[in-house]
């Protein structure tokens, strides 16, 4: 598997890394993991194109499963914690947010993974 974005130039292409998009599964865990680790620096470099906000389909998702998650998980705001891993630019983070309307509901939320890894967004 070819790493996502790479827009390459032409005189580059023959030289473009692969991965082995391969999955793990541990059934007494249940947790489920790529099985080779791709380099941070493969990934995260200079010429990093994909950043969640600049998609309005993105948006729109995560709003919708923001307010999903809200109204089935969340009783009360106060004591609410939201952790999402790979949260790229933090877009999806903004959508569990209440409406500005919303008077003295907040919930916490913790971002891994900004466009640059050694950042974290809180």
């Amino acid at each position: 598997m070819p790493i996502a974005n790479g827009f390459l130039e032409p005189k580059d292409v023959a030289s473009e890394y692969f991965f082995e998009l391969e999955v793990g599964y541990c059934p007494e865990s249940r947790m489920v993991q790529l099985t080779q680790l791709v380099e941070k620096e493969r990934l995260f470099h200079d010429h990093y194109a994909f950043f969640s906000s600049t998609s309005r389909r993105m948006a729109e998702h995560f709003e919708r499963f923001a307010t999903d998650v809200r109204e089935r998980y969340i009783e009360d705001p106060a004591n609410a914690f939201v952790c999402e891993i790979g949260s790229n630019d933090a877009s999806s983070m903004t959508a569990f947010t209440w409406p500005s309307n919303t008077i003295g509901r907040t919930i916490m939320l913790l971002g891994f993974d900004s466009p640059n890894p050694d950042e974290i967004w809180m």
